[in-house]
């Protein structure tokens, strides 16, 4: 073996155990937050918006929101299980 070919051998080496430890960092970081369990599984997420952005939330005739978002958010609360409040309110109070 020349050391040429030693040289390129290693460099090919080093370059795939470098992508692996990042990887394998990458991993490690995730992985604990993904299985972290909630603080309360009872706990609603709580999703605060605009209450006059046509067609996507608006209120009704008998002042109830409704609207795009409104039935996206109940889509995936029926889908997750996970409970959310909607507050819908005048935009500088919503943020």
């Amino acid at each position: 073996m020349t050391s040429a070919h030693f040289f390129s051998s290693f460099r090919r080496f080093s370059i795939c155990a470098a992508a692996g430890v990042l990887i394998a960092c990458g991993v490690a970081a995730i992985v604990p937050v993904a299985l972290a369990s909630p603080a309360s599984s009872n706990a609603p997420l709580r999703v605060v918006m605009d209450d006059n952005y046509p067609p996507y939330v608006m209120r009704d005739a008998n002042g109830e929101i409704e609207g795009l978002l409104i039935d996206e958010w109940r889509l995936w609360e029926k889908k997750t299980g996970i409970r959310v409040d909607i507050t819908a309110t005048d935009w500088e109070k919503a943020q």
